[in-house]
């Protein structure tokens, strides 16, 4: 179990520094929140067909 617990703490440390090193950079983080415009589009779509 703590080998286990061990490996998630190395994860989400990586992910993490992965994610401070992308907002940091402004090209980096205009292509990050570019990405996540493209994801709420989707969601907001796939939303408004189950709603009608």
């Amino acid at each position: 179990m703590t080998e286990m617990l061990e490996v998630m703490n190395s994860v989400v440390d990586f992910s993490m520094k992965c994610f401070t090193t992308i907002t940091a950079n402004p090209i980096l983080a205009f292509i990050f929140a570019g990405s996540l415009v493209g994801v709420g589009i989707g969601v907001f779509r796939r939303f408004k067909n189950a709603a009608g």
